[in-house]
C-alpha cells in the first residue's frame, strides 16, 4: 500500500493503524517512509502484536516498544507498508503530531 501524504507543517508525527493480526506468525509489516520522494530509503519491521479483533496499534518500529517518532518535512511524504506476514491486515490510518492522541 502506497499513499503520499501532504504534511502541512514539518515536525514529529506519529502513525497508527487499526489491524488484524491473528497470530505470532501474523503480526508484523514492513513500514518505509520517504520524505524526499527521489530518495532510497531503508523498510522497518512494524510488529504489531497479536490481536484477535480490530484493533488500533501505534507503529512501534524494528522492535522498539515506544511509537514511532517520525520527523517529517513539509511537502509530499510517500508513506509504503507492505507484506512480511501474510496474515495480518491492516484497514485504516491515523497520523498526528500530537503524542498522546489515540484514534478511536
Amino acid at each position: 500500500m502506497v499513499w503520499d501524504l501532504k504534511i502541512e507543517k514539518a515536525g514529529t508525527y506519529f502513525l497508527w493503524g487499526r489491524v488484524l493480526a491473528p497470530t505470532s506468525g501474523d503480526d508484523s509489516f514492513f513500514v518505509r517512509v520517504l520524505p524526499d520522494l527521489s530518495a532510497a530509503a531503508e523498510r522497518s519491521a512494524w510488529s504489531t502484536g497479536v490481536h484477535k479483533d480490530w484493533q488500533w496499534t501505534p507503529v512501534c518500529l524494528n522492535k522498539e516498544k515506544k511509537p514511532a517518532a517520525l520527523q517529517l518535512p513539509a511537502g509530499t511524504v510517500r508513506l509504503e507498508i507492505s507484506t512480511r506476514e501474510d496474515g495480518t491486515k491492516i484497514d485504516r490510518l491515523f497520523i498526528t503530531d500530537d503524542p498522546t492522541a489515540r484514534p478511536e
